[in-house]
């Protein structure tokens, strides 16, 4: 399975708000976490586009692209951003 295949079907498992998130935040709607997941991975897809050596694991690529998703996030002016690190997707606060 070729990186970006591979890319499309792990975003789509990782898109979505944690369990673990604190009791404060409400989770998306369904039709809200759908979006937030096909921009993710709109933004992923072009992240690898334009790096030269992607890295050989998806969960490299996500650390390697976080600054990358939250900039591009930041530039839509969307009101959450991916912290690859606990693979969540957060509101601003």
């Amino acid at each position: 399975m070729n990186v970006f295949c591979r890319a499309a079907a792990i975003m789509t498992a990782l898109a979505t708000v944690s369990s673990h998130a604190p009791a404060q935040t409400l989770a998306p709607s369904d039709a809200e976490a759908k979006r937030r997941t096909s921009l993710l991975n709109e933004i992923v897809m072009d992240y690898l586009r334009t790096d030269p050596e992607p890295p050989p694991g998806y969960n490299d690529i996500l650390v390697k692209a976080e600054s990358y998703i939250n900039q591009r996030l930041s530039k839509a002016n969307e009101p959450f951003r991916y912290d690859a690190k606990t693979r969540i997707i957060s509101d601003r606060k």
